[in-house]
């Protein structure tokens, strides 16, 4: 898919406009060759001409109060020209947020010719890495993630993409952390052997050199959640409160509610829970599913605010069907997807399912679909596309792999 990542604007003077300057005037022209699309820098070419319409020469220096070049002074060529090359990192830099400006200036014996070009940032540039930040910023629109690996022959370089864009990653993670879940642009997770409960703040990668290095996922910087100890389960609601359980009693902020937390699904706004048998209101009582009908809380769910979604696959475990589920239990059937119910799979509030998949041409690539209610699976990712990691840039080139991965919805 092609994304125009960046709009540009061009102001030139001596003074003057984009193509020439007044007669007798030395003149620079710029120019963006690279847009800076995710984990790539922007480099701007400037093409200097002589006052008698030669051919430049010396030296061009650019500035911005965005970013850095990798050198600010540069000579020009033989044919006049001069490429500069800035990295601006949004997340070191929250300039590279917002439209900058580039200046150039050109000294020719003491007459200066400047020339300016305008760079409007699309939402979507967020190279990798972090900064305490939710990490959101890298995901655009996603409503599914994929927690993978930068390194698939390990779990030590664990990170968070969109699966449909998957070079522009949230770090850092070791192999510690498993059970996550992604509501309102907040990811959490459970860390293995004390079982703590954490909301994940990105992390900015380390610089090695004039390279890059995959920052220390000491999880410092991860905010724990307040909950018993060890945490066996856990649901985040769409307002943000989180349910939890610990050796079967199931709490919110502190207080029992319930003496065992089997057949939960989802939790809902204000308090309801979805189980496999019915809606649980915030005072306890149980609404039956009508029509009667029973879930299983391994098969994809997902709380809305009018309710909630379920799946439930056919007798044969071939055919996943989706349900809308009301707060007062009425159940209306939404679509099937033509595909079992996968314990790994994940809905989005559209209804569609994402879900891990093999490539039919070569059984070692694996892929990621995505499939509307009674629509067609479409492949979102694959790693027939990867590319290897490249750190000796700043930041890296990067690709997340599926390695002891998991998708990450808010079920």
């Amino acid at each position: 898919m092609n994304k125009r990542w960046l709009g540009v604007c061009c102001a030139l003077w001596v003074v003057g406009a984009c193509t020439a300057g007044p007669v007798g005037e030395p003149t620079l022209e710029l120019k963006v060759i690279r847009s800076g699309a995710p984990n790539e820098p922007v480099i701007i070419k400037a093409t200097a001409t002589a006052a008698d319409g030669t051919v430049g020469k010396g030296i061009i220096n650019f500035s911005t109060p965005a970013g850095a070049f990798q050198t600010d002074d540069v000579a020009i060529d033989g044919f006049g020209t001069a490429n500069a090359e800035l990295v601006c990192d949004p997340v070191s830099n929250a300039a590279c947020l917002q439209p900058y400006v580039i200046d150039a200036r050109w000294n020719v014996k003491g007459v200066v010719a400047r020339a300016s070009i305008k760079i409007t940032p699309n939402a979507l540039t967020a190279s990798s890495g972090g900064d305490g930040g939710a990490g959101s910023e890298f995901f655009g629109t996603a409503k599914v993630l994929l927690f993978g690996d930068l390194n698939e022959s390990s779990c030590e370089a664990g990170a968070l993409s969109d699966p449909r864009r998957p070079s522009v990653v949230a770090v850092s993670f070791n192999c510690n952390v498993h059970d996550f879940k992604y509501v309102n642009g907040q990811v959490y997770y459970i860390t293995f052997g004390d079982s703590q409960l954490f909301r994940f703040r990105a992390d900015s990668w380390d610089r090695d050199m004039n390279g890059s290095r995959y920052p220390s996922p000491d999880k410092v910087g991860d905010e724990v959640i307040s909950t018993c100890a060890p945490v066996d389960r856990y649901w985040v609601s769409p307002e943000g409160r989180v349910l939890y359980s610990c050796r079967g009693d199931l709490y919110q902020a502190g207080v029992t509610l319930r003496a065992d937390d089997i057949g939960i699904m989802a939790y809902g706004n204000n308090g309801t829970i979805l189980t496999e048998d019915g809606i649980v209101t915030s005072d306890g009582v149980t609404r039956p599913f009508s029509p009667p009908l029973t879930f299983q809380h391994i098969d994809p769910s997902l709380a809305l605010a009018d309710g909630f979604l379920a799946t439930k696959d056919n007798s044969d475990r071939t055919n996943c069907a989706l349900y809308h589920v009301a707060l007062d239990g009425t159940v209306t059937q939404r679509g099937s997807y033509g595909v079992a119910c996968d314990p790994q799979s994940r809905l989005d509030a559209q209804g569609s399912l994402t879900f891990f998949s093999i490539s039919p041409a070569n059984q070692f690539i694996d892929e990621i679909m995505e499939v509307p209610p009674d629509g067609t699976p479409v492949v979102i990712y694959s790693e027939a596309n990867a590319t290897a990691a490249d750190w000796s840039k700043f930041p890296p080139r990067v690709y997340n792999k599926i390695h002891v991965s998991e998708l990450v919805g808010a079920n």
